[in-house]
């Protein structure tokens, strides 16, 4: 683990030492010995001086592990810190740590500049072989990736003046992600349901395949597959099995970020909506996918998440949410509704958020003739709502 060393001493400190040599050289030919003994331990005393400063954090390790902490807006947690000292003891040190106010520290005195960075001290020792943890208490104030831009140990001398600034020159891979705040948003209508898929509704005309309810007798048409062969032949003639009746709905969230030649005012309004949908589909089983207009490496020039369910998508959605900025570089919108509709990736129901102009909203009406249910996120003050598009005459 690298650090960068910056001395700050008594500029007397080396004077002092040339003059003690001088002093001890006179002092033993005039034979003044008590003389010779007062100056020889002032010689050790900036020997030693010099010798800890030029040692002292030399086998200070911290140990930079990549960890990732997840929390809500008011979360509170503990970011822990762990060091290993090999070499000379640190004694009444301060470790100065530094990152965006993402987060705040709870309990702990801290100063916040005009970058919006909060700075945040603490008391540091650790013995020779030993390894010591320090925590943070912090708590989530805002949506966004909380990194350690700066981290700062401040050793004093042990006995007299100077100090030693160790700054650490390696980025610190422990981060902070808290994830937006979820804006209530009123659903009117139910969302269209399509297709084959596990969400129960006793009066659909799709089925579940994969949870059987028993058996009926064999109409004509049935397909050969669905035959239930040990009920045949335990009844003696053809039965059909019953599959319990179900429906899928899944939607496309689909984000604009772009307004005019920048990035959208409305960003933190759009991120906290989308979150209290995301939520939604987590709790209610509803499959969904994400896109969002910003660049991205992979198979889309666009940043996609494909269709899933559970948990593990809305945390995948909600960690993109939480990273969005204004210095992201987006892609015309119009592109990325031209791919989804070219590869046949729009799902019943499109939940769009985001400006929109005269290219996007031909496009929507060509999507919502492919029968696809377009709805639009509406801002409010205290809530949102999802309403149909109007489709342009």
């Amino acid at each position: 683990m690298k650090w960068n060393r910056v001395v700050v001493d008594d500029r007397y400190h080396d004077f002092s030492q040339y003059f003690s040599v001088i002093f001890i050289i006179f002092s033993f030919l005039l034979e003044y010995y008590t003389a010779l003994t007062v100056f020889a331990v002032c010689f050790i005393y900036f020997r030693f001086h010099h010798y800890y400063f030029k040692q002292v954090g030399r086998k200070l390790r911290f140990k930079n592990t990549i960890q990732r902490t997840r929390l809500n807006v008011e979360d509170q947690e503990k970011w822990k810190l762990e060091f290993e000292n090999k070499g000379l003891p640190i004694f009444g040190a301060h470790l100065k740590i530094t990152f965006s106010n993402i987060v705040e520290p709870i309990g702990l005195q801290y100063v916040v500049d005009h970058h919006d960075k909060v700075e945040v001290a603490f008391p540091f020792q650790l013995g020779r072989n030993e390894i010591g943890s320090f925590t943070i208490p912090i708590e989530g104030k805002r949506r966004g990736l909380c990194r350690i831009s700066k981290m700062e140990l401040e050793i004093p001398h042990l006995f007299g003046n100077g100090k030693l600034n160790l700054t650490l020159a390696q980025p610190v891979h422990s981060t902070i992600l808290v994830f937006p705040k979820a804006k209530p948003v009123v659903i009117g209508n139910e969302t269209r349901a399509l297709g084959d898929g596990d969400l129960p509704i006793q009066t659909s005309l799709y089925q579940n395949r994969f949870q059987p309810v028993g058996t009926r007798d064999y109409i004509y048409g049935d397909q050969f597959k669905d035959i239930h062969w040990k009920a045949s032949a335990r009844m003696q003639t053809l039965q059909t099995k019953v599959f319990a009746p179900s429906t899928k709905k899944e939607w496309l969230i689909s984000l604009n970020l772009t307004e005019h030649y920048s990035i959208t005012r409305r960003l933190e309004d759009l991120t906290k909506e989308v979150a209290y949908l995301i939520h939604k589909a987590v709790k209610d089983d509803i499959h969904f996918s994400l896109v969002i207009n910003i660049r991205s490496q992979g198979v889309f020039p666009f940043y996609y998440l494909a269709a899933g369910n559970g948990v593990s998508q809305g945390q995948t959605a909600l960690e993109v949410l939480s990273t969005l900025s204004t210095d992201d570089t987006t892609v015309p919108y119009s592109i990325v509704l031209q791919q989804l509709h070219i590869q046949k990736l729009l799902p019943p129901t499109m939940i769009h958020g985001g400006s929109t102009t005269q290219d996007v909203e031909r496009l929507m009406q060509r999507i919502s003739f492919d029968g696809v249910e377009v709805l639009m996120i509406q801002d409010g003050e205290e809530k949102g709502a999802l309403l149909p598009w109007k489709q342009i005459s």
